[in-house]
């Protein structure tokens, strides 16, 4: 307890109530005796040195000596005097056990207690006051500290000197104060509160700029990301642009498309209209043939007026049937006009050919002889290479034969290659320009050429714009050589002419199937033979030939106009070996 300017030990008993040690069976109860500072120095020095060599040999003893006190005892004690307790019995004080033993400085000691002058040690009996405070020891001051010895240290580890005391009344030992004292413990708390607050402020802002420095790195990578980011979303505003402009045109041609089928579907009805319109015209035709032959047949017998009965059913039937019955008309019309044509373009090339053939007699009487092509001028015929002279059969196997096509309007001649045979199948190639064969007879040439241009085949451009409106279009057809050797006859094959491609299969299995290019080669067979008007050569790549022999002439030459059409669509003409003029 500290009172003014004078530091006072008080032992009593604790907080927890416990009573002070009582003394061993043996020993006299007596009181406590305080031990002056200034008194047997010299034999507490020499005890406190055989103390210390008992803790050197026993470390494990060693202990806080002020752990049992009260806080507010321990803490008076730890900053006055540091004590060490021992079980010997000093007569100055006339204590018997438990005596305090404290180091003032570096010589000095006491024993801590509140004895009443430094001759009380010498009397050896402590007042009555200090009997009864000595009385009250707290049960810290009174464990047993013999085992556990500590090293001595000094008094008071704040201060750099030695205190000073003096003799106070009532026996009580009076420090006096020496200078200027230290700062509370609260100002010294403040203080370092205050330097840990401006050292943690300083680190703080050391942390801050190194936070805006990684924010600032981090606000730079995402603002690299945003430019990215923005680029790829220009990129791709630039393909939905792109796609809606390609959307935009593939709208347009399907609009397109829409309006050319409305069209289309239009001119079909406009057709269908006039066909019906033809049918009832040949209808009433029809009537006023059977109304005259009615009027004759009165005159005649009943066989007669059953042949009428008769041709009166038919013309009811193809009035109730007037489509059938105008195809059929139709056929049979174009059939008596083409063999009307047939043989009007006969008389016609003999006309000419004789008219030929008079002017080349005039011009040279012994010339070379004469040669002639027989055979109808039009698409799927075949010419054949004839002499005129009135001598010796000439043997045409043996002499050099070439064939060549000339336009109308020009008089540039483009050799048909392959084409070296007396006899040449007409193809869609030759459709509107002459055709000339010139035969080497031992030097000398001879020149056979048609009369007029070769026409096309009746109905056959209208067949093949029909096909064309159709995916793929398919044609039986024989393999008569696969790469310039012949193949069986036997099996039939199936040739597929689509929009971007040919394909030939038997069965399932897939002979060739080539898109339409630029290596791809076709046209009729020109080497002759029977069937050259029925075959097609036909290369799809470099390393495979096909010659394809079809069911009709008609269908071979469909068949090469519509994939010509394919082709032309697809940016590419296809021709023969050599052929340079474009269909």
């Amino acid at each position: 307890k500290l009172q003014g300017k004078m530091h006072v030990v008080r032992c009593g008993p604790s907080k927890d109530g416990d009573a002070a040690p009582q003394p061993s069976r043996g020993e006299e109860k007596k009181p406590f005796k305080a031990l002056h500072p200034l008194s047997s120095a010299t034999a507490s020095y020499k005890r406190g040195e055989r103390s210390s060599a008992r803790r050197e040999q026993n470390p494990a003893q060693k202990s806080n000596l002020l752990s049992g006190y009260p806080a507010a005892h321990s803490a008076l004690a730890r900053s006055v005097i540091p004590l060490h307790i021992s079980r010997r019995s000093y007569t100055h004080c006339g204590g018997v056990d438990w005596r305090f033993r404290g180091r003032f400085g570096s010589s000095l000691l006491c024993c801590g207690l509140l004895c009443s002058s430094p001759e009380a040690g010498r009397r050896g009996r402590p007042s009555g006051g200090q009997g009864a405070r000595i009385a009250r020891m707290t049960k810290a001051a009174t464990l047993d500290y013999g085992a556990r010895p500590g090293p001595l240290r000094p008094a008071n580890i704040i201060r750099n000197k030695f205190p000073t005391y003096k003799n106070g009344s009532n026996g009580i030992v009076i420090k006096l104060a020496d200078g200027p004292e230290m700062p509370p413990l609260k100002e010294a708390v403040a203080k370092e509160t205050a330097d840990l607050l401006n050292r943690r402020q300083r680190l703080s802002v050391r942390e801050l700029a190194m936070k805006f420095e990684k924010g600032l790195n981090t606000a730079t990578l995402l603002s690299n990301e945003v430019e990215i980011l923005a680029v790829q979303l220009s990129k791709r505003e630039s393909e939905l642009l792109q796609q809606k402009e390609e959307v935009t045109k593939l709208a347009k041609s399907l609009k397109q498309a829409s309006e050319d089928a409305k069209r289309i579907v239009e001119e079909e009805r406009a057709n269908s209209h006039i066909e019906v319109e033809s049918a009832r015209n040949a209808v009433q035709r029809v009537q006023q043939a059977v109304r005259e032959h009615e009027k004759l047949s009165q005159s005649t017998g009943k066989q007669d007026m059953e042949e009428l009965k008769k041709e009166v059913r038919e013309a009811r039937r193809i009035k109730m049937l007037h489509r059938p019955s105008k195809a059929m008309d139709l056929e049979n019309e174009i059939k008596i006009l083409r063999k009307t044509f047939a043989e009007k373009s006969t008389d016609c090339v003999n006309l000419l050919k004789e008219l030929e053939l008079h002017k080349r007699l005039k011009d040279k009487d012994n010339g070379p002889p004469s040669f002639d092509l027989e055979g109808l001028q039009c698409l799927g015929s075949m010419l054949r290479i004839v002499a005129l002279s009135g001598g010796s059969p000439i043997d045409l196997s043996n002499i050099s034969i070439q064939w060549f096509r000339i336009h109308p309007k020009g008089s540039n001649k483009e050799i048909i290659s392959g084409a070296t045979r007396p006899v040449y199948a007409l193809e869609p190639h030759d459709v509107g320009r002459y055709v000339q064969a010139e035969i080497n007879l031992d030097g000398e040439i001879a020149v056979a050429k048609t009369a007029v241009p070769v026409d096309p085949d009746a109905g056959l451009v209208d067949y093949v714009e029909t096909l064309v409106r159709k995916p793929e279009t398919e044609f039986n057809v024989v393999v008569l050589q696969l790469n310039g050797v012949d193949q069986p006859k036997e099996s039939v094959h199936v040739l597929n002419v689509g929009r971007l491609r040919m394909r030939l299969t038997k069965g399932k299995s897939v002979v060739a199937k080539e898109f339409y290019s630029s290596s791809m080669q076709l046209c009729g067979v020109r080497g002759g033979g029977e069937a050259a008007s029925q075959a097609m050569f036909w290369r799809p790549r470099n390393d495979l030939s096909l010659v394809l022999a079809f069911e009709t002439c008609r269908d071979r030459n469909t068949a090469i106009m519509l994939a010509r059409r394919f082709a032309i669509d697809c940016n590419i003409i296809l021709a023969g070996p050599g052929d340079k003029t474009p269909w």
